[in-house]
Protein backbone atom coordinates (compact mmCIF):
# COMPACT_ATOMS: atom_id res chain seq x y z
CA UNK A 1 0.00 0.00 0.00
CA UNK A 2 1.78 3.16 -1.18
CA UNK A 3 1.59 6.32 0.88
CA UNK A 4 1.98 9.79 -0.58
CA UNK A 5 3.24 12.66 1.53
CA UNK A 6 0.57 15.34 1.20
CA UNK A 7 -1.01 18.43 2.61
CA UNK A 8 -4.80 18.31 2.92
CA UNK A 9 -6.40 21.34 1.27
CA UNK A 10 -10.04 20.26 1.66
CA UNK A 11 -11.77 17.03 2.78
CA UNK A 12 -11.17 15.33 -0.57
CA UNK A 13 -8.32 17.35 -2.09
CA UNK A 14 -4.60 16.87 -1.41
CA UNK A 15 -1.33 18.37 -2.66
CA UNK A 16 1.95 16.49 -2.44
CA UNK A 17 4.75 14.66 -4.22
CA UNK A 18 5.26 11.06 -5.28
CA UNK A 19 7.26 8.81 -7.62
CA UNK A 20 6.36 6.35 -10.35
CA UNK A 21 7.80 3.58 -8.18
CA UNK A 22 5.24 4.40 -5.49
CA UNK A 23 2.14 4.71 -7.66
CA UNK A 24 2.71 2.72 -10.86
CA UNK A 25 0.58 -0.13 -9.52
CA UNK A 26 -2.29 2.32 -8.97
CA UNK A 27 -1.63 4.83 -11.75
CA UNK A 28 -0.92 3.20 -15.09
CA UNK A 29 0.80 4.77 -18.08
CA UNK A 30 -2.07 6.75 -19.69
CA UNK A 31 -0.75 6.07 -23.19
CA UNK A 32 -0.86 2.34 -22.51
CA UNK A 33 -4.39 2.66 -21.11
CA UNK A 34 -5.60 4.66 -24.11
CA UNK A 35 -4.11 2.30 -26.69
CA UNK A 36 -5.07 -0.97 -25.00
CA UNK A 37 -7.15 -3.31 -27.14
CA UNK A 38 -10.38 -4.90 -25.93
CA UNK A 39 -8.58 -8.25 -25.75
CA UNK A 40 -5.81 -6.76 -23.57
CA UNK A 41 -8.34 -5.16 -21.23
CA UNK A 42 -10.28 -8.42 -20.98
CA UNK A 43 -7.15 -10.22 -19.77
CA UNK A 44 -6.10 -7.48 -17.30
CA UNK A 45 -8.76 -6.33 -14.78
CA UNK A 46 -6.61 -3.40 -13.63
CA UNK A 47 -6.16 -2.19 -17.20
CA UNK A 48 -9.89 -2.55 -17.80
CA UNK A 49 -10.73 -0.58 -14.65
CA UNK A 50 -8.19 2.12 -15.54
CA UNK A 51 -9.67 2.48 -19.03
CA UNK A 52 -13.20 2.64 -17.60
CA UNK A 53 -12.25 5.27 -15.01
CA UNK A 54 -10.38 7.31 -17.60
CA UNK A 55 -13.60 7.41 -19.62
CA UNK A 56 -14.01 9.64 -22.63
CA UNK A 57 -12.95 12.95 -21.09
CA UNK A 58 -9.35 12.78 -22.30
CA UNK A 59 -7.77 13.11 -25.72
CA UNK A 60 -6.38 10.03 -27.41
CA UNK A 61 -2.65 9.40 -27.67
CA UNK A 62 -2.44 9.68 -31.44
CA UNK A 63 0.88 10.25 -33.17
CA UNK A 64 0.84 14.01 -32.63
CA UNK A 65 0.20 13.71 -28.91
CA UNK A 66 2.73 10.91 -28.57
CA UNK A 67 5.36 13.14 -30.16
CA UNK A 68 4.46 15.89 -27.68
CA UNK A 69 5.08 13.38 -24.89
CA UNK A 70 8.46 12.53 -26.44
CA UNK A 71 9.35 16.23 -26.53
CA UNK A 72 8.14 16.62 -22.95
CA UNK A 73 10.31 13.69 -21.84
CA UNK A 74 13.38 15.26 -23.42
CA UNK A 75 12.51 18.58 -21.81
CA UNK A 76 12.12 17.03 -18.33
CA UNK A 77 15.40 15.19 -18.76
CA UNK A 78 17.24 18.38 -19.76
CA UNK A 79 15.79 20.33 -16.82
CA UNK A 80 16.62 17.69 -14.23
CA UNK A 81 20.10 17.21 -15.68
CA UNK A 82 20.74 20.92 -15.26
CA UNK A 83 21.24 21.45 -18.98
CA UNK A 84 18.49 24.06 -19.12
CA UNK A 85 16.17 26.01 -16.85
CA UNK A 86 12.50 25.16 -16.49
CA UNK A 87 9.97 23.23 -14.47
CA UNK A 88 6.78 21.15 -14.60
CA UNK A 89 3.33 21.81 -13.14
CA UNK A 90 1.79 19.27 -10.74
CA UNK A 91 0.02 16.32 -12.33
CA UNK A 92 -3.66 16.34 -11.32
CA UNK A 93 -4.89 12.88 -10.29
CA UNK A 94 -8.32 11.67 -9.25
CA UNK A 95 -9.81 8.47 -7.94
CA UNK A 96 -13.33 7.19 -7.41
CA UNK A 97 -12.20 5.57 -4.15
CA UNK A 98 -11.68 7.26 -0.81
CA UNK A 99 -8.30 7.22 0.92
CA UNK A 100 -7.07 7.45 4.50
CA UNK A 101 -5.13 10.55 5.47
CA UNK A 102 -3.15 10.43 8.72
CA UNK A 103 -2.25 14.10 8.81
CA UNK A 104 0.85 13.85 6.62
CA UNK A 105 0.44 10.84 4.30
CA UNK A 106 -2.37 9.67 2.02
CA UNK A 107 -2.68 5.88 2.04
CA UNK A 108 -3.56 4.40 -1.36
CA UNK A 109 -5.01 0.88 -1.18
CA UNK A 110 -4.14 -1.76 -3.74
CA UNK A 111 -7.59 -1.51 -5.32
CA UNK A 112 -7.42 2.28 -5.74
CA UNK A 113 -6.97 3.52 -9.32
CA UNK A 114 -5.49 6.98 -9.84
CA UNK A 115 -6.28 8.65 -13.17
CA UNK A 116 -4.54 11.73 -14.55
CA UNK A 117 -7.15 14.42 -15.00
CA UNK A 118 -4.72 17.13 -16.08
CA UNK A 119 -1.09 16.44 -16.92
CA UNK A 120 -1.59 13.19 -18.84
CA UNK A 121 1.08 14.11 -21.37
CA UNK A 122 3.61 14.78 -18.62
CA UNK A 123 2.73 11.48 -16.92
CA UNK A 124 3.17 9.62 -20.22
CA UNK A 125 6.51 11.40 -20.69
CA UNK A 126 7.71 10.26 -17.27
CA UNK A 127 6.77 6.67 -18.12
CA UNK A 128 8.76 7.05 -21.35
CA UNK A 129 11.79 8.19 -19.35
CA UNK A 130 11.54 5.14 -17.09
CA UNK A 131 10.56 2.51 -19.66
CA UNK A 132 11.98 3.96 -22.88
CA UNK A 133 10.07 4.63 -26.07
CA UNK A 134 10.68 3.68 -29.68
CA UNK A 135 7.81 4.62 -31.91
CA UNK A 136 8.41 2.06 -34.63
CA UNK A 137 6.51 2.36 -37.88
CA UNK A 138 5.53 5.93 -38.70
CA UNK A 139 8.08 7.42 -36.30
CA UNK A 140 11.62 8.54 -37.02
CA UNK A 141 14.78 7.49 -35.24
CA UNK A 142 14.97 10.67 -33.15
CA UNK A 143 11.33 10.21 -32.06
CA UNK A 144 12.54 7.97 -29.26
CA UNK A 145 13.46 8.11 -25.58
CA UNK A 146 16.10 6.00 -23.86
CA UNK A 147 14.65 4.40 -20.75
CA UNK A 148 16.34 4.50 -17.34
CA UNK A 149 14.75 2.82 -14.31
CA UNK A 150 16.28 5.53 -12.11
CA UNK A 151 13.36 7.69 -13.23
CA UNK A 152 11.05 5.46 -11.21
CA UNK A 153 12.43 7.10 -8.06
CA UNK A 154 12.42 10.72 -9.29
CA UNK A 155 9.79 12.70 -7.33
CA UNK A 156 7.25 14.94 -9.03
CA UNK A 157 4.42 17.13 -7.77
CA UNK A 158 0.81 15.94 -7.73
CA UNK A 159 -2.62 17.07 -6.67
CA UNK A 160 -5.11 14.34 -5.81
CA UNK A 161 -8.91 14.39 -5.61
CA UNK A 162 -10.40 11.38 -3.80
CA UNK A 163 -13.97 10.06 -3.78
CA UNK A 164 -14.52 11.68 -7.17
CA UNK A 165 -16.68 10.78 -10.16
CA UNK A 166 -15.99 10.99 -13.88
CA UNK A 167 -18.38 13.96 -14.10
CA UNK A 168 -16.65 15.80 -11.27
CA UNK A 169 -13.24 15.09 -12.80
CA UNK A 170 -14.44 16.46 -16.14
CA UNK A 171 -15.70 19.63 -14.46
CA UNK A 172 -12.44 20.12 -12.59
CA UNK A 173 -10.51 19.69 -15.84
CA UNK A 174 -12.72 22.27 -17.56
CA UNK A 175 -12.57 24.79 -14.73
CA UNK A 176 -8.81 24.53 -14.22
CA UNK A 177 -8.22 25.27 -17.89
CA UNK A 178 -11.04 27.80 -18.34
CA UNK A 179 -10.31 29.96 -15.31
CA UNK A 180 -6.53 29.75 -15.59
CA UNK A 181 -6.67 32.30 -18.45
CA UNK A 182 -3.26 31.54 -19.93
CA UNK A 183 -1.08 34.54 -20.76
CA UNK A 184 0.23 34.69 -24.31
CA UNK A 185 3.89 34.16 -25.10
CA UNK A 186 3.87 37.63 -26.63
CA UNK A 187 3.29 39.09 -23.18
CA UNK A 188 5.66 36.83 -21.25
CA UNK A 189 8.58 36.16 -23.60
CA UNK A 190 10.85 38.47 -21.60
CA UNK A 191 10.62 35.89 -18.82
CA UNK A 192 11.32 32.95 -21.14
CA UNK A 193 15.10 33.17 -21.12
CA UNK A 194 15.31 29.68 -22.68
CA UNK A 195 13.15 30.69 -25.66
CA UNK A 196 14.91 30.57 -29.03
CA UNK A 197 13.61 33.97 -30.08
CA UNK A 198 14.39 35.60 -26.72
CA UNK A 199 17.94 34.25 -26.81
CA UNK A 200 18.51 35.60 -30.33
CA UNK A 201 17.13 39.04 -29.40
CA UNK A 202 19.20 39.21 -26.22
CA UNK A 203 22.33 38.25 -28.15
CA UNK A 204 21.68 41.07 -30.61
CA UNK A 205 21.18 43.57 -27.79
CA UNK A 206 24.52 42.58 -26.28
CA UNK A 207 26.27 42.94 -29.65
CA UNK A 208 24.74 46.39 -30.21
CA UNK A 209 26.18 47.76 -27.00
CA UNK A 210 22.78 49.14 -25.94
CA UNK A 211 22.18 48.57 -22.24
CA UNK A 212 19.24 46.20 -21.60
CA UNK A 213 17.83 48.73 -19.13
CA UNK A 214 17.35 51.16 -22.02
CA UNK A 215 14.78 48.84 -23.62
CA UNK A 216 11.21 48.68 -22.33
CA UNK A 217 10.72 45.01 -21.46
CA UNK A 218 6.99 44.88 -20.67
CA UNK A 219 3.74 46.24 -22.05
CA UNK A 220 2.88 47.94 -25.33
CA UNK A 221 5.35 49.59 -27.66
CA UNK A 222 4.77 53.18 -26.58
CA UNK A 223 8.19 53.65 -25.01
CA UNK A 224 8.71 56.79 -22.94
CA UNK A 225 11.76 58.99 -23.23
CA UNK A 226 13.51 56.85 -20.62
CA UNK A 227 13.64 53.98 -23.12
CA UNK A 228 15.39 53.55 -26.45
CA UNK A 229 12.72 51.20 -27.82
CA UNK A 230 10.61 48.29 -26.56
CA UNK A 231 11.05 44.53 -26.49
CA UNK A 232 7.71 44.06 -28.20
CA UNK A 233 8.86 46.14 -31.18
CA UNK A 234 12.14 44.20 -31.38
CA UNK A 235 10.11 40.98 -31.14
CA UNK A 236 8.14 41.91 -34.26
CA UNK A 237 11.35 42.73 -36.08
CA UNK A 238 12.86 39.43 -34.97
CA UNK A 239 9.86 37.50 -36.34
CA UNK A 240 10.35 39.30 -39.67
CA UNK A 241 14.05 38.47 -39.74
CA UNK A 242 13.46 34.85 -38.75
CA UNK A 243 10.69 34.02 -41.23
CA UNK A 244 11.19 36.54 -44.03
CA UNK A 245 8.04 37.04 -46.17
CA UNK A 246 6.49 33.99 -44.47
CA UNK A 247 6.02 36.23 -41.42
CA UNK A 248 3.13 37.87 -43.27
CA UNK A 249 1.20 34.61 -43.72
CA UNK A 250 0.22 33.99 -40.08
CA UNK A 251 -0.67 36.09 -37.06
CA UNK A 252 2.15 37.55 -35.01
CA UNK A 253 0.94 35.73 -31.88
CA UNK A 254 1.02 32.38 -33.67
CA UNK A 255 4.55 33.00 -34.93
CA UNK A 256 5.80 34.06 -31.49
CA UNK A 257 4.22 31.02 -29.82
CA UNK A 258 5.87 28.80 -32.42
CA UNK A 259 9.27 30.49 -32.35
CA UNK A 260 9.70 30.96 -28.61
CA UNK A 261 8.35 27.70 -27.26
CA UNK A 262 10.86 26.11 -24.90
CA UNK A 263 10.79 22.98 -27.07
CA UNK A 264 10.72 24.85 -30.36
CA UNK A 265 12.85 23.90 -33.34
CA UNK A 266 11.17 26.53 -35.53
CA UNK A 267 13.94 29.11 -35.39
CA UNK A 268 16.96 27.90 -37.33
CA UNK A 269 17.99 31.46 -38.18
CA UNK A 270 19.01 32.75 -34.75
CA UNK A 271 22.17 34.33 -36.16
CA UNK A 272 20.12 36.32 -38.69
CA UNK A 273 17.82 37.53 -35.92
CA UNK A 274 20.74 38.54 -33.70
CA UNK A 275 22.43 40.43 -36.54
CA UNK A 276 19.20 42.26 -37.38
CA UNK A 277 18.64 43.30 -33.76
CA UNK A 278 22.25 44.48 -33.40
CA UNK A 279 22.03 46.58 -36.56
CA UNK A 280 18.57 48.07 -35.99
CA UNK A 281 19.62 49.23 -32.52
CA UNK A 282 22.44 51.27 -34.06
CA UNK A 283 20.16 53.20 -36.41
CA UNK A 284 20.55 56.97 -36.16
CA UNK A 285 16.84 57.34 -35.70
CA UNK A 286 14.42 57.72 -32.80
CA UNK A 287 13.40 54.05 -32.58
CA UNK A 288 10.49 54.91 -30.31
CA UNK A 289 8.74 56.24 -33.41
CA UNK A 290 9.20 52.96 -35.30
CA UNK A 291 6.14 50.90 -34.41
CA UNK A 292 5.74 47.11 -34.41
CA UNK A 293 4.60 46.72 -38.02
CA UNK A 294 7.35 49.03 -39.26
CA UNK A 295 9.91 46.99 -37.30
CA UNK A 296 8.53 43.74 -38.72
CA UNK A 297 8.85 45.12 -42.24
CA UNK A 298 12.48 46.02 -41.54
CA UNK A 299 13.08 42.47 -40.29
CA UNK A 300 11.53 40.86 -43.37
CA UNK A 301 13.55 43.14 -45.67
CA UNK A 302 16.72 42.20 -43.77
CA UNK A 303 15.95 38.50 -44.24
CA UNK A 304 15.42 39.02 -47.99
CA UNK A 305 18.32 41.36 -48.76
CA UNK A 306 20.85 40.65 -46.02
CA UNK A 307 21.06 44.33 -45.15
CA UNK A 308 19.13 46.85 -43.12
CA UNK A 309 16.80 49.10 -45.10
CA UNK A 310 16.33 52.77 -44.37
CA UNK A 311 13.06 53.16 -42.43
CA UNK A 312 10.29 55.23 -43.99
CA UNK A 313 10.32 58.85 -42.89
CA UNK A 314 7.33 60.19 -40.99
CA UNK A 315 5.78 61.84 -44.05
CA UNK A 316 5.94 58.68 -46.17
CA UNK A 317 4.66 56.58 -43.28
CA UNK A 318 1.70 58.90 -42.64
CA UNK A 319 0.83 58.86 -46.35
CA UNK A 320 0.88 55.06 -46.44
CA UNK A 321 -1.19 54.88 -43.27
CA UNK A 322 -3.82 57.13 -44.83
CA UNK A 323 -3.89 55.00 -47.99
CA UNK A 324 -4.33 51.76 -46.05
CA UNK A 325 -7.15 53.24 -43.97
CA UNK A 326 -8.95 54.51 -47.08
CA UNK A 327 -8.65 51.08 -48.70
CA UNK A 328 -10.05 49.46 -45.54
CA UNK A 329 -12.91 51.91 -45.00
CA UNK A 330 -11.14 53.58 -42.10
CA UNK A 331 -9.98 50.40 -40.40
CA UNK A 332 -6.35 50.11 -39.35
CA UNK A 333 -5.90 46.56 -40.71
CA UNK A 334 -3.80 43.75 -39.22
CA UNK A 335 -0.17 44.13 -38.23
CA UNK A 336 0.99 41.61 -40.82
CA UNK A 337 -0.90 43.28 -43.68
CA UNK A 338 0.36 46.72 -42.71
CA UNK A 339 3.90 45.38 -42.35
CA UNK A 340 3.68 43.83 -45.82
CA UNK A 341 2.65 47.17 -47.33
CA UNK A 342 5.47 48.94 -45.51
CA UNK A 343 8.02 46.41 -46.69
CA UNK A 344 6.97 47.02 -50.30
CA UNK A 345 8.21 50.62 -49.96
CA UNK A 346 11.54 49.89 -48.27
CA UNK A 347 14.73 50.28 -50.27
Amino acid sequence: MPTIKCVQVSPDYFVGATTLADIRGNCLDPRRVDRATEAEKAKDPTLFQAATQRGNNQRSFDKARTLRAVDYAKYINAVEAGDRMGGCPPITLWTAQTAIFDGSHLAISGGTLLTANDGETQLAARYMLANGFSGGRGFKEYDSVTGDIAWLDRPFAVTISTGSTVEKAMQVLHDMNHYATPVSEKNTMALNVEGALTKAINAGIVTSGVQPGAIKMRGVHRAKEAYYTSLIALMHGAIGAAYGPEAFTRSVNARINEANSQKSTAIDSREVVSKFIAKVLTLERDLRRIDCEHMMALGVHFAKKGRLAKPLDEVAYAKLDKTIREESNGKRNTITRRASRIEDLLK
